[in-house]
């Protein structure tokens, strides 16, 4: 009886040790456990953790990276240019904001959602919207001469519209101007 419960305890021992994983979630994420019946309730900060069963874990980046958005516009004068929006972003936000993302987006093959997922569903259109609504009212010569002004006006703006989302941007300026060929033209000849 004794060696037969010796065996059970060992047998229960092995079953307990594979039914489990442990996992890291690293420095630069934060992450949630994807159980059969959805996501758990609480945002898991970087550490080592275990998970039981069929859990998984599910990464979020949130390390800081530079971004850059072209966007066309047609200005006040009826010309279209292209501009680039540069700017730093990550991942951040409120427990509440991101357990709503996480049930906007769906996790790749990888488990991990990345900025660029993120920024996909919250900021592009955003982005472009704000740079073309205030870059439009400009005419091609205007655009030169309120360049700094321009990526002031962006800046405040996307942040404003920003702030709601599991976004946070910063250091946001106008890059590149294409300017319309029309206008390059004159100014080579």
């Amino acid at each position: 009886m004794n060696k037969m419960l010796k065996y059970i305890s060992i047998g229960l021992l092995i079953l307990l040790t594979t039914a489990c994983d442990f996992v890291t979630v690293p420095p630069t994420a934060k992450g949630k456990i994807l159980t059969t019946a959805g996501y758990s309730a609480d945002v898991l900060p970087p550490g080592k953790y275990t998970m039981w069963g069929r859990d998984e874990l599910v990464l979020l980046e949130t390390n800081t990276n530079t971004f850059k958005e072209s966007v066309n516009v047609v200005l006040s004068d009826k010309l279209t240019l292209t501009v680039d929006v540069r700017f730093r972003g990550r991942i951040a936000g409120t427990d509440k904001i991101i357990n709503s993302m996480f049930n906007d987006i769906v996790p790749g093959q990888d488990k991990k959602v990345s900025f660029h997922e993120v920024y996909s569903v919250y900021g592009r259109m955003a982005v472009r919207n704000k740079t073309r609504e205030i870059v439009g009212q400009y005419s091609v010569d205007d655009v030169h001469k309120n360049y700094s002004r321009l990526s002031l006006e962006i800046n405040k703006s996307l942040q404003e519209v920003l702030s709601r989302t599991p976004l946070e941007i910063s250091d946001i300026s106008l890059g590149k101007i294409a300017y319309p060929q029309v206008v390059t033209d004159a100014i080579n000849t």
